[in-house]
């Protein structure tokens, strides 16, 4: 028997896990998959179908319109069935054009055909054929033999002949229905009914069977449900087509087929007998020809069986730039067998942001955890790339340094990061703006991806979040006119929330007029050398630029979201402020805003900033109450400039008016009486004057503010309607440490009941199955 692989048709509701950050654009579809036998095939058949799975060289399809007994056709014209299939009279998407992108030309679709049919066919590619059954009472077993027989009895030989796809158009399917098309695997025969012959995704879908190519699953472990890949069910249009396949299609192809990727393949084998790390960097599909550094685009990691794993970057831009899933991510796939070289279900496993991590356990039976992190992500770069780390075992990243040799003492660590490293465009933990400028300093983090966004605003605030110390060196924007303007760059340390409505917390590092340039050139805003921005490894900087001539700006994401990344930095949405400079009565504040511009910066060694440029504005006077160290001695009779160990029991007599010597920052009013009470050793930090107002502040924790900072309640907006046994989310610390204390939880019914928790550092998915992890 032959196996069929079947593409069943729209209608049916499919419920995916939860997975937030994930996009589909197109309706889902529930499909089923079955294999039917196929009824007597003749060796010579037999033969040549083996002889399919050829994804190099020029390939000759034909497509038959099938006519019923009773006069049932597809209502499409053979001339726009041509036009849909191969392009022919202007069609841009569709099967032809795309097999030649995703396989960069050397998979080429012809109806230019090595033996002359002309007199046979209705139009370019296209015979029209009748057959001797009904439609609406006979099953598609039955349909496609007497289809091939009425299309091999037009021809005068039998099929395939010279056709390596021969592709079969129905009007519907009235028995045995519930597909959209199926095809004959590693054959050469495919079959569609309705409309769908028309879709690029669904004829790539069934060639792609043709060729040996089996079903790709998703995340939730269905058979279809990878929309990474063709060979899932992502594209059900007309007029989008621009797709291809995962990473371990694209290694059969490659590897199991030696075509296409088959110079920028690897393969990962570590030996389990000790712990290992190693980085590899890929590029997508789509730059497979734009890749100068010979990058992987698809890499298999051996499993120790034949149920390997297969990664790639899923770069959604050129030949893939209609990809429905997990765009610009690492994606990880698992085959369920024949080690990626041949037919073979395969499943995504993992889709991973910059910053997130896929454990594969117990790897190669070892008893212990392969890591799979997605370092960096770029696609700022040309070409995009993604670094990928894998550590197996908890392999030691950072080997200790070995002591310099005290006679001869070099002035760096002779442990610095190889130079060979230097000058790939990643500016790796090892380096710095002083020992790789080459690609830590000038460094350019763009804010956004293809649209600048139409409208504009007097001010946009955002804050931006440092990976490693760095510097800030510049601002650039899209400007709304092209005229001289005042322009003025604000920041501070932490978060802008409550510094809104004026300077007053604000440093000014930008005040200038200059010439703008409109929304098609970026603007410059270079800080000079002493104002530029340092912000500390894990710190939060806020940001504001104001200009009367206003600023372009995208609506997207949430406030406070993060939106692009790199190695190094981090920039989040923000606010957009018009009519007025600051947020006070009058003025329109909107958000979420995203400045359309792009960062400039250099990774330092460390961030221990000289003190920043003044503001013009004085900053807040201070308070009235003590600082944090005492500024006399506990009083004794005569006071000394420090106590040298515990203070007195009490003092005798009340302490002299001044102290001998003036401290800095003294309270305005000398002590009074003497304490009633035997001070600490170490006297705990007054409280500013902000505790209590009911607001954490961010100089303010539970240790110095308890009111405002303990025992705080977030709490949904809405309860809902809906139950279920267990929920996965996940929180995002702001700007500061917290401390979760408990969770309070709405029941869908009042029963004693065991109630678990349990969490994990980083993100759910990749450990939904198991409590490990």
């Amino acid at each position: 028997t032959v196996a069929q692989a079947v593409l069943p048709a729209e209608g049916e509701e499919l419920v995916f896990l939860p997975a937030s950050r994930r996009r589909y654009r197109h309706r889902k579809l529930a499909l089923e998959e079955e294999e039917i036998d196929e009824e007597e095939i003749d060796e010579t058949s037999r033969r040549k179908r083996r002889k399919l799975a050829s994804y190099i060289g020029t390939k000759e399809v034909l497509v038959v319109k099938v006519i019923d007994s009773g006069g049932l056709q597809h209502p499409d014209s053979p001339r726009a069935i041509s036009d849909n299939i191969f392009g022919t009279y202007g069609d841009s998407e569709q099967m032809t054009s795309q097999f030649a992108a995703c396989s960069f030309g050397q998979f080429q679709i012809t109806n230019d055909y090595s033996r002359n049919i002309d007199d046979k066919l209705s139009d370019v590619g296209v015979m029209t054929v009748t057959i001797n059954r009904s439609l609406t009472n006979s099953g598609r077993g039955a349909v496609y033999s007497a289809a091939r027989t009425a299309t091999e009895t037009k021809l005068g030989y039998a099929l395939p002949g010279n056709f390596d796809h021969v592709m079969f158009v129905l009007e519907d399917c009235y028995q045995d229905c519930g597909w959209a098309a199926y095809a004959y695997i590693n054959a050469w025969g495919s079959v569609y009914k309705k409309n769908y012959y028309r879709y690029p995704g669904v004829q790539l879908h069934e060639i792609g069977h043709n060729l040996n190519l089996a079903h790709s699953g998703g995340l939730d472990g269905s058979t279809y449900t990878d929309h990474t890949c063709l060979m899932g069910n992502p594209l059900y249009q007309d007029d989008v087509g621009e797709m291809c396949f995962n990473p371990a299609k694209n290694f059969q192809i490659a590897e199991g087929g030696n075509a296409w990727y088959s110079g920028n393949v690897d393969v990962y084998n570590p030996s389990t007998a000790q712990p290992s790390f190693t980085t590899k960097t890929f590029v997508g599909i789509a730059d497979y020809q734009n890749n100068p550094q010979n990058h992987p685009v698809t890499m298999k990691i051996e499993s120790g069986g034949s149920s390997d794993y297969f990664m790639g970057f899923n770069r959604a831009t050129g030949v893939n730039i209609d990809n429905d899933e997990a765009d610009d991510e690492v994606t990880i796939v698992q085959v369920n067998g024949s080690n990626g070289l041949d037919y073979s279900q395969s499943y995504l496993r993992a889709t991973l942001r910059q910053g997130e991590t896929y454990r594969i356990s117990n790897y190669k039976g070892s008893g212990k955890n392969l890591l799979i992190t997605a370092e960096t992500i770029n696609i700022n770069a040309n070409p995009g790339f993604a670094v990928v780390s894998l550590n197996f075992d908890n392999a030691n990243v950072n080997p200790p340094t070995p002591q310099p040799t005290p006679l001869r003492p070099t002035p760096l660590p002779t442990t610095s990061a190889p130079t060979r490293a230097c000058g790939n465009d990643v500016c790796l933990a090892s380096e710095n703006d002083v020992i790789c400028p080459a690609d830590c300093a000038d460094v350019e983090l763009r804010t956004w991806s293809n649209d600048v966004g139409a409208r504009a605003a007097e001010g946009i605030m955002f804050t931006v979040q440092a990976k490693r110390p760095l510097a800030i060196t510049g601002i650039s924007s899209f400007t709304q006119t092209t005229d001289n303007a005042l322009t003025q760059i604000y920041t501070r340390p932490g978060g802008y929330i409550l510094y809104a409505d004026s300077e007053n917390g604000w440093d000014l590092v930008f005040d200038d007029t200059i010439q703008h340039n409109g929304n098609s050139v970026l603007t410059e805003m270079p800080f000079a050398n002493n104002q530029r921005v340092v912000i500390p490894s894990g710190a939060v900087q806020s940001f504001y630029i104001y200009t009367p001539s206003r600023l372009r700006y995208r609506e997207e994401g949430t406030e406070g979201q993060e939106i692009q990344s790199d190695e190094s930095l981090i920039f989040n949405a923000g606010r957009a402020i018009a009519v007025t400079k600051w947020d006070v009565p009058g003025s329109n504040v909107v958000s979420p805003r995203v400045l359309s511009g792009i960062l400039t910066y250099d990774a330092i060694e460390s961030a221990n900033p000289a003190t920043p440029a003044p503001t013009r504005n004085p900053t807040q006077p201070p308070t009235t109450g003590p600082t944090n160290q005492p500024l006399t001695p506990s009083p004794t009779s005569p006071p000394t400039n420090a106590p040298t160990n515990a203070p007195t029991s009490a003092p005798t007599s009340a302490p002299t008016n001044v102290p001998t010597s003036a401290p800095t920052n003294a309270p305005t009013n000398a002590p009074t009486n003497a304490p009633t009470a035997q001070p600490t050793l170490n006297p705990t930090s007054s409280p500013t004057l902000g505790c209590g107002n009911g607001f954490c502040e961010a100089d303010e924790s539970g240790d110095t503010c308890p009111e405002d900072c303990l025992d705080l309640i977030l709490i949904p907006s809405e309860v809902g309607g809906n139950g279920a046994y267990g929920t996965m989310f996940s929180v995002t610390a702001l700007e500061r440490d917290v401390e979760i204390t408990s969770i309070n939880f709405h029941a869908s019914q009042s029963a004693g009941v065991q109630v678990q928790v349990y969490t994990r550092r980083g993100s759910f998915e990749g450990f939904e199955l198991t409590e490990d992890g």
